[in-house]
């Protein structure tokens, strides 16, 4: 019997990012901002986002991995030009800051308009005397991301109280019976069109055959019985039916798992304030079309389907249009029929 991670692609999270299949942020950034998403596709960066990368990566590749890429941003009093400046010079290779021919710091420093009033050896002076510190730390933690100490802590606190929660069961190592794997990527096809996933979590209960997808979230916005709205406004049920959708492909597809139950998909949700993580579970993960919830105040909410959004996108994708279909640029465009849509 196979374990499940032969059936994962071997790729870096930038191979992955860039394979060219539909990821469930391409369908989601589609659903919020239409077309518009294709053209300047969103390169949303939050603390939140931030701070959830340090999270994951503690929790499914452990401190190592973490040490390895992310490093503690250190309090230097200097302004955002004279970071520029320096990150500047880093590229050019040098040790020192010292080492640099005078000459390049000079041109460095008069392209960002920095010290506009000083005379060419002390604006080199100043930058050396000034920035020689900055410089070296970046040297000293070349590639690394930079973080503050406090939400490194942070980080690593949340991850301590995910691991003592009754969601630990999901990333600590696993009992007897029970294979758990962590950052899959898993590719598959829907409807002909190429997909692909990235797993935090996959628990692979062999004794009650069944397949749990977990999905860590972390927040420095909300709290956690707060999940809902976020669950909304990021269109998480599209991650989870879409996730859902590629891993029973491959159940189905392979003799000893396709009689294993896929359950319903697990959100664990924590946030930096309050380090209480709480698991959410969508079961309705495997359900094809709009699915409709009737509100206690008799309103409706719709939780929009995947492949609709999938197929416009690789459509436009395929036929590299330059405006939605449905647009005229030679003939004149009603305005109500097109909101109608």
């Amino acid at each position: 019997m196979k374990k499940f991670d032969e059936f994962s692609e071997k790729l870096t999270e930038e191979e992955y990012r860039n394979n060219g299949r539909f990821h469930y942020s391409d369908i989601s950034g589609y659903m919020r901002n239409g077309f518009s998403y294709l053209v300047r596709p969103e390169k949303e960066e939050s603390e939140s986002l931030t701070f959830g990368s340090l999270v994951d990566c503690i929790l499914t590749q452990g401190m190592d991995v973490f040490n390895e890429r992310y490093c503690i941003e250190a309090d230097f009093p200097l302004s955002d030009n004279q970071k520029t400046v320096t990150n500047n010079l880093i590229q050019f290779g040098y040790g020192t800051i010292g080492e640099i021919p005078r000459q390049t710091i000079l041109d460095i420093v008069n392209e960002a308009n920095l010290y506009k009033n000083y005379k060419d050896d002390t604006k080199i002076d100043k930058i050396v005397n000034e920035c020689g510190g900055y410089y070296r730390f970046l040297v000293e933690n070349a590639g690394k991301i930079p973080v503050e100490y406090e939400m490194c802590q942070d980080a690593i606190d949340v991850s301590n109280a995910v691991i003592s929660s009754p969601s630990g069961v999901f990333f600590e190592p696993p009992v007897k019976g029970v294979d758990l794997f962590h950052q899959l990527i898993f590719n598959g096809e829907i409807d002909g069109i190429p997909v692909t996933c990235m797993v935090d979590s996959l628990y692979v209960d062999h004794t009650k055959k069944r397949i749990t997808i977990v999905d860590l979230k972390s927040t420095c916005a909300n709290y956690e019985w707060e999940f809902a709205r976020s669950f909304m406004k990021y269109n998480y049920h599209l991650q989870a039916r879409l996730y859902s959708t590629i891993i029973r492909q491959i159940m189905d597809s392979d003799p000893d798992y396709k009689d294993y139950e896929l359950t319903g998909f697990i959100f664990v949700y924590v946030s930096r304030k309050n380090k209480t993580p709480i698991p959410w579970i969508f079961k309705e993960n495997l359900v094809q079309g709009d699915i409709v919830i009737e509100n206690e105040d008799g309103t409706k909410t719709m939780l929009r389907d995947f492949r609709k959004p999938l197929h416009e996108m690789n459509e436009a994708k395929t036929q590299n249009l330059t405006i939605p279909m449905g647009i005229s640029q030679t003939k004149t465009n009603d305005v109500l029929e097109h909101l109608k849509r």
